[in-house]
């Protein structure tokens, strides 16, 4: 079981982060007309959803993109 433990933390922890960086590559696709890569939408993922706030711009590899983040109240990661 100690085996298997570290495994199954690391596979929830991509399934949760996947759903994230698929918004941001959306994003930036609708709003530049650019294909991102996973890399880097993953990267974008803290600036796209944690450190802003809703409505205003974020600048991802070079595309203004809205803030993903819902509402202004929200508290993600704590």
């Amino acid at each position: 079981m100690k085996k298997g433990l570290p495994l199954l933390i690391l596979l929830f922890s991509v399934s949760s982060h996947a759903g994230k960086v698929d918004d941001v590559v959306t994003a930036v696709k609708e709003k530049c007309s650019k294909d991102l890569p996973k890399r880097v939408a993953a990267q974008s993922v803290k600036k796209a959803f944690l450190t802003c706030n809703p409505g205003t711009p974020v600048d991802i590899d070079g595309c203004k993109i809205d803030c993903l983040k819902k509402n202004e109240g929200s508290v993600i990661g704590n």
